[in-house]
């Protein structure tokens, strides 16, 4: 049944939403189920619907952002209600353009 729905929290470092769109890539592990969601805006949560759930519901999740590395991990969903995961994203080096540095005394 494709009942279950994943909600995200997509974060930096610093625990607080990334203002920028994000994609969002979803293979099931067993089944012939591979959704992928590209655009969507990371600065709230953001809730996918028609997912397989327990306990067919294992998936490899991945967030591709723009300035941040991607992240990827399983998930599975829950069959009672969404499943909530929050995914950190770390700052993609290579495009870092400028640090604001605190004085060394702080």
């Amino acid at each position: 049944m494709l009942d279950g729905t994943l909600r995200l929290r997509i974060v930096n470092v610093w625990g607080e939403f990334i203002n920028e769109r994000v994609d969002v890539f979803m293979r099931h592990q067993t089944l012939a189920d591979d959704p992928s969601f590209r655009g969507l805006d990371a600065a709230q949560f953001i809730e996918i619907k028609g997912l397989n759930q327990t306990p067919q519901g294992l998936y490899r999740l991945e967030i591709d952002a723009p300035s941040y590395q991607p992240v990827s991990q399983f998930v599975n969903i829950d069959s009672p209600g969404p499943t909530e995961k929050t995914l950190t994203l770390p700052v993609d080096h290579n495009k870092v353009i400028g640090v604001d540095f605190p004085q060394f005394q702080s």
